[in-house]
């Protein structure tokens, strides 16, 4: 690779040292360079534990004295990247209260399907029957966000009826409103229950005209915007 030939041999002694940055700082973040590298997450933890590409290159792994345990990747691209995200309390890990956005390598499952998982509590374990369901994302492209439909507890805790949840903000300039996580309840004054009540308004709607928001966040506390 390019890398030394770039920074010198000895500035190269110091770069992808992520094990000296994890016993320095105490955590490491990972991620990709998406999209200038392949955005599998597979392939972030493979290349962080092995320190080879996917063509086994190098042999024996690039510094491998600087690759880090299975236990600490995961950390990596969960946690501890919540955490450089000041989001430490509401995702990268499952404990009750944070969102149970989750994604799970079951091989052959499709929707619908049943899985058992087995959970260990204090010193109790539990298997759960877990009904495999798509979750629907929809994007209201004029505004630039996602919206997913949100389920029965996530209702409760936002002592709401009825909504959808905003899964990703698009676009730059608003997200600095931290609008992600919250519940859309309205959208013109139209009360929203489900990704195809959200579907049926925007069809609707001239695009030209600005757009009303209601939402709830987690404090339960109501607010609207008007976006352009």
């Amino acid at each position: 690779y390019w890398a030394e030939d770039r920074v010198g041999k000895e500035r190269i002694k110091g770069a992808y040292s992520y094990k000296t940055l994890l016993e320095k700082s105490g955590l490491v973040v990972l991620g990709t360079d998406f999209p200038v590298e392949k955005v599998n997450p597979m392939y972030t933890f493979y290349a962080a534990v092995a320190r080879k590409d996917l063509d086994n290159y190098p042999e024996g792994g690039y510094r491998i004295d600087e690759g880090l345990t299975r236990e600490e990747t995961l950390k990596g691209m969960t946690i501890w990247a919540a955490y450089s995200n000041f989001e430490e309390d509401e995702k990268g890990s499952i404990e009750i209260g944070k969102f149970a956005d989750l994604t799970g390598y079951l091989g052959s499952k499709r929707p619908n399907d049943t899985v058992g998982i087995t959970v260990v509590r204090n010193g109790n374990q539990k298997t759960l029957e877990v009904i495999l369901k798509k979750l629907e994302v929809y994007e209201i492209k004029d505004i630039g966000i996602e919206v997913t439909e949100v389920g029965p507890d996530a209702l409760k805790q936002y002592n709401t009826k009825g909504g959808v949840s905003i899964k990703r903000v698009l676009r730059p300039d608003i997200s600095r409103y931290a609008l992600q996580g919250n519940i859309i309840t309205k959208l013109d004054d139209i009360a929203v229950n489900s990704v195809n009540d959200v579907r049926k308004i925007i069809s609707t709607r001239d695009v030209s005209q600005p757009i009303k928001m209601t939402f709830i966040n987690k404090k339960a506390e109501t607010f609207s915007y008007i976006f352009r």
